[in-house]
């Protein structure tokens, strides 16, 4: 991602982070950017992964036939990390994917009786 000096310090700001420090080192341009405390926020990973997951079974609700690159590009979520969501599902026996990659379709599990 690119982002303009304005845009990168509003980013940092409505995130709550220290504002990034920019300097010139030895000739090259260097940013120093500090990570946010999560402690502090309603945030972590596992709600994250719901969430993700959640997403990805509403978008296979409405398209069994979606790929793991259409998915990652509709919900814009990073591909690999769609694709260890898909394992995690098909690992927990919540989905299934049949018929190949190319022209398959993925089937949901409900209990022990497909949808």
């Amino acid at each position: 991602m690119i982002c303009s000096g304005y845009h990168t310090r509003k980013m940092f700001q409505e995130y709550g982070s220290k504002e990034p420090e920019l300097a010139i080192i030895s000739g090259c341009f260097t940013v120093t950017a500090y990570a946010i405390e999560y402690k502090d926020m309603n945030y972590s990973t596992e709600s994250v992964y719901k969430d993700g997951v959640k997403e990805i079974l509403s978008v296979i609700r409405q398209n069994p036939a979606i790929t793991t690159k259409a998915l990652s590009n509709q919900l814009n979520i990073p591909f690999r990390t769609v694709q260890r969501y898909l394992e995690s599902l098909k690992k927990a026996n919540k989905i299934v994917r049949i018929d190949g990659r190319k022209n398959g379709k993925w089937v949901i599990m409900e209990g022990k009786f497909a949808l």
